[in-house]
């Protein structure tokens, strides 16, 4: 039988990936910027590229250096963003006297050390190196790990402090007058003159006799420095007072800020019924949008996915919020607004738009309809993590309050995030409560692991701890899994974007399908609208036609149907939080399950047992019951152990090299390899008229089948 082949649509400039626009200023601070995409020199095996990308060339230790000269009496102190990380590798930035540096560590002075770490660092070089004066010396950056591991430089500088009194913070949120819930309590004020540290203090009586005192040291020299209260700082119903005063570098205290005022108020109504009604047979379709065409994005929409669609917008300079929403208000465009993410700072901007901010779009905005959040799992130091995890907690209660969803679209960079989210018990419960209101996402970019991403999330919706569960294909994942044209793959953020196939899109999203999945979010915006702000030819031959037609055929199975296609789970507990590149406690479980074929793979080699849920160690036992197969990474020694247990254990059903997925009446075949030139046969057994399928699929290419009453649906 001849290969189904599909032709690609392959187009050049179709990526629209936009930063954010930038807030101005609130303060200046001087520096000295040290340029860090220039003017190193290399100590192999390291090499620097244009763009700040420091990559080791092969296994072991490569150094970055440049000699510097200035007066640390004056520049004290230093600010670096580093991002883009592969989690695997040591990175530091230390310093040593002199003009040419001896790469021996005995000289050396570590200003700061990470591993696998990334985002915003304030840090001393005059306390830690006891220099005074004007002083010469190397600046290096090393990183330490294996072939293909890097770091991002993005900003290296030296920041001037003097043991001058602080200038005197000015209030940001909450507002002076403002009422809000108490789970929207979220701190900011700008950054002020010479202060590395701030004391913050809130009371009931307006001269303060009474306080609650923070010291807060932020993390980095944001324009704006947000701060998340912890459980125990949180505050009860009342009027409340604040105010917040600078610390210099020698710990003295500068004067009060202005006293701000708020009232904390318990709402009447603890949740409003959700605005959206999602499930598989309305599922819920997401668009990247922009606000410079956000009404062209809409009015453009096919007329018959109007009614599921909402277009995200994202923007973090106040200005640029209010325009997008007012647009999407004036325009009755439903919107889902972005709230955290990517990274943590765009310039001197924090990325993450306090809780405040939230309720206040929530209240004054009624066409926004969720907020989204996403890459979060690059917090890894405890504080960043504990103000992802209390961000979340009270973020999703906040938004039910007014019948809002919270959507989070992420992967496993370098931490397995989802079992994370499984294993914290306080978010667990949240998430529970709040099933309705709360959406998590396999944000498909991500190469790092993603079978696991997948089973995670699959498994608090098959679990019953949400209602609901999506995948958000991209074209980005092409550059993460370093694919190139046909047959070509180097290594992790080396692909080219250019070289994704369209049809592509379809197979992630039908990863999705096949398990339940009722949302479907796509990015990068340029795929999807013109320059002209209408749909572009991917949207119109690619993506929109197939979830017209899934829409259509109500091709997405419920979770009944799913449920009778599981045999095996896995309970995840503590040792499944330690993330590695080839799946670590799930090494050999999935080897057996999948089998893994390049370390960033997404569509499984074998779908004989469907796929393998994670569920929350305090997943109830009453939903445990029903599957007898729990699997135990600990008690399996290869692959192929694995497989004949699952042989004795589990039914199998379809045969043949390709990705089979068969639920009731349907059946989805996939090639397999994404981007390797490889025919794959299948032989598909159904039950109706038609009794058996069998074939090959070409690289890039799908069959979808459904059994209909007079005959074969293709």
């Amino acid at each position: 039988m001849p290969c189904i082949l599909y032709f690609l649509l392959i187009l050049s400039n179709l990526l629209g990936f936009r930063l954010p626009l930038m807030a101005e200023p609130q303060t200046d601070i001087s520096t000295v910027d040290f340029k860090p995409r220039e003017g190193w020199n290399i100590k192999s095996p390291l090499k620097v590229e244009p763009d700040g990308r420091m990559t080791l060339l092969q296994d072991g230790l490569g150094v970055a250096w440049k000699s510097v000269e200035m007066d640390v009496d004056e520049f004290p102190m230093m600010l670096a963003v580093v991002t883009n990380t592969l989690p695997r590798e040591r990175w530091a930035i230390t310093v040593e006297r002199g003009e040419l540096p001896t790469f021996d560590v005995k000289n050396e002075i570590i200003l700061i050390k990470k591993f696998a770490e990334e985002g915003g660092f304030f840090f001393h070089l005059k306390k830690s190196t006891g220099w005074q004066g004007r002083v010469k010396f190397v600046i290096s950056v090393t990183v330490e790990g294996h072939k293909g591991d890097r770091i991002v430089l993005d900003n290296l500088e030296a920041v001037r402090l003097t043991p001058a009194s602080p200038g005197t913070p000015e209030l940001c949120l909450p507002e002076t007058g403002t009422a809000l819930s108490p789970l929207a309590l979220h701190f900011s004020w700008c950054q002020t003159t010479n202060a590395v540290g701030y004391d913050l203090q809130m009371s009931q009586q307006a001269d303060f006799t009474e306080v609650k005192s923070i010291e807060v040291d932020p993390p980095y020299l944001a324009d704006k420095l947000p701060y998340l209260p912890k459980d125990e700082e949180m505050l009860g119903p009342g009027n409340w007072y604040w105010r917040v005063r600078g610390r210099n570098i020698e710990g003295r205290p500068g004067d009060w800020s202005k006293t701000g005022e708020f009232t904390l108020k318990v709402p009447e109504v603890k949740r409003r019924p959700p605005e959206l009604a999602i499930s598989a047979a309305h599922p819920l379709l997401i668009f990247q949008s922009g606000g410079q065409s956000l009404v062209s994005n809409w009015e453009s929409l096919p007329e018959d996915l109007k009614p599921r669609v909402l277009l995200r917008v994202e923007e973090i300079a106040p200005s640029a919020i209010e325009k997008v929403l007012s647009t999407a208000q004036k325009n009755n465009i439903p919107v889902l607004f972005q709230a955290s993410g990517p990274h943590d700072y765009y310039g001197r901007t924090s990325s993450r738009i306090p809780l405040t901010e939230i309720e206040r779009i929530l209240k004054n905005y009624p066409t926004v309809k969720g907020i989204y959040i996403c890459e979060q799992a690059f917090r890894a130091s405890p504080e960043k993590n504990r103000i992802m995890m209390n961000y979340a907690e009270r973020l999703i209660p906040l938004a039910a309050q007014y019948g809002k969803l919270v959507i989070w679209a992420d992967g496993h960079w370098g931490r397995n995030l989802w079992i994370d989210v499984g294993l914290n018990r306080k978010l667990m419960e949240v998430i529970q409560e709040y099933r309705s209101y709360f959406v998590p996402l396999w944000k498909m970019n991500g190469s790092l692991t993603p079978l696991s991403v997948h089973n995670a999330i699959f498994g608090l919706w098959l679990s019953g701890a949400c209602d609901n569960w999506g995948v958000q294909p991209e074209r980005w994942y092409w550059y993460e899994a370093g694919f190139g044209k046909l047959n070509e793959q180097a290594w992790f953020k080396e692909g080219k974007t250019e070289e994704f196939p369209p049809t592509f899109y379809v197979q992630m999203a039908l990863l999705g399908l096949s398990s339940g999945a009722s949302v479907y979010s796509f990015e990068p915006a340029g795929d999807i609208w013109g320059e002209d702000g209408k749909p572009t030819e991917i949207s119109q031959k690619v993506t929109f036609p197939f979830l017209r037609e899934a829409i259509r055929q109500s091709w997405i199975p419920s979770r009944e149907e799913v449920f009778r296609k599981i045999c095996a789970v896995y309970v995840a507990d503590e040792k499944d939080s330690a993330w590695s590149l080839d799946y670590g406690s799930l090494h050999y479980i999935y080897d057996g399950l999948y089998g893994i074929k390049h370390p960033f793979q997404m569509i499984p080699s074998r779908g004989d047992y469907h796929w393998l849920p994670i569920l929350s160690k305090w997943t109830p036992s009453s939903v445990l019951k029903p599957f007898p197969v729990r699997l135990d990474g600990r008690r399996f020694l290869s692959g192929e152990e694995v497989r004949r247990y699952l042989r004795e254990k589990c039914k199998i059903s379809e045969g043949g090299e390709a990705w089979i997925a068969a639920f009731g009446d349907q059946a989805i075949v996939m090639n397999s390899r994404e981007n390797r030139d490889e025919v794959q046969t299948f032989e598909l057994f159904l039950k109706g008229k038609t009794r058996k399928i069998s074939g090959c699929l070409g690289v890039n290419t799908y069959l979808m089948a459904q059994e209909i009453e007079d005959g074969l649906w293709l």
